[in-house]
């Protein structure tokens, strides 16, 4: 990492300081690991298309919200991939370096805003819970020692980031190429 200044290095030092006591606090009682952040890194996605299944009103059709879906998965594929191979941050347990981001995480937060897109005008109720489940996603990562803070942060960022850019992409593209209206903007 390149530090242009000394304030980004007191900021450096100061968030590793904070990770590092993140860290020690979670795993200070911890009497065993918990494997449910691999499942519910999936949940809010999936809850889109129960939701759908139930009959819920959903903001766009079936076929676009499988659009979105494409592209914002396969933007948080690339991106998060990316990032861990090219920042080579060392995870908390010391089992490798691509802590960051925190790739759970971020498809957790992938799933709660595609939620919240398709149901926060309906039902803001199913958008809060989607929201709730990533956020636990995300902490399970940090009490498995498996991520830092700013690794799973970074990740909620990002899954937001992707799916607003992933809307805004597929609108572009359907503006584009039809010249009939579309219900999901």
């Amino acid at each position: 990492m390149i530090l242009q200044s000394k304030n980004q290095f007191i900021f450096c030092t100061w968030m590793g300081y904070e990770n590092r006591q993140i860290r020690d606090e979670l795993q200070a009682n911890v009497p065993a690991k918990v494997t449910i952040d691999n499942y519910t890194q999936f949940a809010p996605l999936v809850a889109v298309y129960v939701l759908d299944a139930c009959q819920m009103t959903p903001r766009c059709t079936l076929g676009q919200q499988l659009a979105v879906t494409a592209v914002s998965v396969a933007i948080q594929e690339t991106v998060v991939t990316t990032l861990k191979t090219t920042t080579h941050i060392q995870r908390p347990d010391h089992s490798a370096h691509n802590s960051f981001p925190s790739g759970h995480t971020t498809m957790a937060f992938v799933g709660a805003e595609l939620l919240s897109q398709e149901y926060a005008g309906s039902c803001p109720w199913i958008a809060i819970l989607g929201y709730v489940v990533a956020a636990a996603t995300g902490f399970l990562r940090m009490y498995n020692n498996r991520h830092w803070l700013t690794d799973v942060v970074a990740g909620a960022g990002l899954g937001i980031l992707n799916v607003r850019l992933a809307y805004w992409l597929c609108a572009y593209v359907r503006k584009k190429h039809s010249t009939h209206p579309h219900r999901c903007a």
